[in-house]
């Protein structure tokens, strides 16, 4: 394409992208190619290609035919062999989408692509196999380096936090594992309120591709987002992962819709709703300062907390303020005074009016 533009007594400045596609010329593939590289066009226009966004292609197209060339690495692996080149310009927002759905129209109707240009299927399935994704120099030079034949799509393994149900201002433990992946890889966490979009600067920027880091929960529900990033030859390419983290202030209220089963309590059969606790994801320092629930019945009900006297709910008292607040991660059992399971199950609304503990101790992280 440079050709092209110097020919035309144009200075090229911007970076391209292209694709050689090498078909049999004798087969009826090269027409469907051609006709599936025109739809391409339209469906690119249309926004088909790229989330509903209507884009252009700024490049050509073109095709030679060539007699075969039958080395082990030769793309004029047939007797007649038809080559197409689409080459347009890099930062055009239509090139990239426009590439990548004709190269995998060329790869299902049995083209040979040049590597060289554009090694998106198999060359680097194979790399990243044999390199661990990037992990192992082994095959990277300084010509595959300013070629782009390198591993470029990282990948995060694992991403995981100590505490996603905490209380705010305590601090989780993010960790993560991105070891197979170029060493250039950098890792950061975005925090975002629930719901945003909105740029945000990273809490972290980390070099290491295995760690961990100590942050401090916001209050409120919150996006957690760890990102492994890599850059090569002007081009970021990026692995997410999410988890939804909580920062409980004093007084905040937890939500749950539970359905009732027919379990035996006391020595009898009755509606129960066991509310089962006890994770590691949870703060010991969440408490519970007043429960409000309902069944949609008037029937009496009971909670009951381990170390705690049961505590009765009714119509005319669907509140109760704990005194001795307790423990809010552990195992909890709601379940109706009277016995029997007769009836549809009945459904538990439930509300949880969490505190914290005035003093919060240094939490051991070797566990």
């Amino acid at each position: 394409m440079r050709d092209v533009l110097a020919d035309l007594g144009l200075t090229f400045t911007a970076p391209g992208d292209s694709i050689e596609v090498f078909m049999d010329a004798t087969r009826p593939n090269v027409i469907a190619f051609v006709d599936r590289l025109l739809q391409r066009v339209v469906d690119l226009a249309n926004g088909t290609l790229d989330n509903g966004a209507p884009r252009a292609f700024a490049g050509y197209v073109s095709l030679r035919y060539t007699s075969g060339s039958f080395p082990f690495l030769a793309m004029q692996r047939f007797t007649a062999t038809v080559a197409f080149e689409v080459a347009g310009l890099g930062r055009v927002h239509g090139t990239e989408p426009f590439l990548r759905a004709i190269e995998a129209d060329a790869v299902q109707l049995g083209g040979a692509m040049h590597w060289g240009q554009r090694n998106n299927f198999l060359w680097r399935k194979q790399l990243s196999q044999l390199s661990e994704n990037g992990r192992w120099p082994t095959f990277s030079t300084d010509f595959t380096r300013q070629r782009g034949l390198e591993i470029i799509q990282p990948i995060l393994a694992d991403f995981a936090a100590s505490l996603t149900a905490t209380c705010s201002g305590e601090t989780t433990r993010v960790s993560w594992d991105a070891t197979n992946n170029p060493p250039a890889t950098r890792i950061s966490l975005l925090i975002r309120p629930a719901g945003s979009t909105a740029t945000v600067p990273p809490a972290f920027i980390a070099t290491e591709l295995n760690g961990f880091r100590d942050v401090t929960v916001p209050a409120g529900n919150s996006r957690f987002t760890l990102v492994a990033s890599l850059a090569l030859n002007g081009r970021t390419l990026t692995d997410k992962r999410t988890l939804d983290v909580r920062g409980f202030a004093g007084h905040d209220v937890w939500t749950f819709e539970l359905d009732a089963q027919c379990m035996t309590v006391n020595g009898a059969s009755r509606w129960a709703v066991p509310l089962t606790l006890g994770s590691q994801f949870i703060s010991n320092n969440l408490t519970v300062e007043e429960l409000t629930g309902s069944t949609g019945t008037f029937a009496k009900w009971h909670a009951r907390i381990p170390g705690h006297p049961d505590v009765g709910f009714g119509p005319a008292s669907p509140t109760h303020i704990l005194a001795a607040p307790p423990t809010f991660n552990v195992d909890w059992l709601f379940f109706f005074d009277s016995p029997g399971c007769s009836g549809p199950p009945p459904e538990f609304h439930l509300e949880v009016q969490t505190g914290l503990r005035r003093v919060i101790p240094q939490r051991d992280w070797s566990n």
